[in-house]
């Protein structure tokens, strides 16, 4: 065997054995009580530092590769005040998408969900105190954070849930539309009634491609309602 090929067989070996390393730290992290609860108070752990208030998480199982269940939830806020509450939670999703740092649940059931809705005495809700909303934006780097942009999928109709402090602010209706036909749709828009066109998003005009994958371009109804029409291919 020459020294070449020596090199090439251990570094194959150092290679193989790193996986299967990374294989059963995974495997031990989702399969494994101990694991599951570990991981389950880190979850539990990061909700909490970005929240006003109390998170609790019960036990999570499940194959974790396309889906998980948790026990139970709840949210309180600073003044142990519930806030939402819910049974059995089961998420199903992509790995894939996880990778794209995109949470994608294409089923979700809910059991038994509660939400107090309440208003302080200084007329503020008690879900803006909670999730902390009106404060100061933190600067964003040019990758969207892991939770930014999450969608749940049900029955054929989808709801997209986008992180934007700006858009935030503004409280600007959106509805979006997926097709996979979006130059076709474009093309005739832009003959028959060029006017719909929103005349900021994209900038530049034509179809742009999101940072999460998806083609779009938006229109402005005579209620200034944006119609964002979108394809994932």
């Amino acid at each position: 065997m020459t020294r070449r090929n020596f090199i090439a067989l251990v570094s194959l070996c150092v290679l193989v054995m790193l996986g299967a390393i990374v294989v059963g730290v995974g495997m031990y992290a989702t399969q494994s009580a101990r694991g599951q609860d570990m991981l389950r108070d880190w979850v539990q752990n990061r909700i909490a530092s970005s929240i006003n208030g109390k998170v609790h998480i019960g036990r999570i199982s499940g194959s974790f590769l396309s889906g998980v269940t948790i026990d139970s939830l709840e949210l309180r806020d600073d003044e142990d005040s519930l806030f939402f509450a819910a049974g059995r939670i089961g998420l199903s999703y992509d790995p894939r998408d996880l990778v794209d740092r995109r949470l994608y649940f294409r089923r979700i059931d809910l059991q038994h969900p509660t939400i107090v809705l309440r208003q302080h005495e200084n007329w503020k809700w008690n879900y803006k105190k909670l999730f902390r909303m009106g404060g100061p934006s933190k600067p964003k780097g040019p990758e969207r954070g892991f939770g930014d942009f999450v969608v749940l999928e049900r029955d054929g109709c989808k709801l997209y849930l986008v992180q934007d402090a700006e858009y935030a602010a503004k409280d600007r209706p959106e509805l979006g539309i997926e097709t996979d036909a979006i130059d076709a749709i474009h093309a005739d828009i832009a003959a028959r009634r060029p006017d719909l066109l929103h005349p900021t998003y994209p900038a530049g005009g034509g179809i742009v491609r999101r940072e999460y994958g998806a083609r779009e371009f938006a229109v402005l109804d005579s209620t200034t309602v944006c119609v964002v029409f979108r394809d994932w291919s």
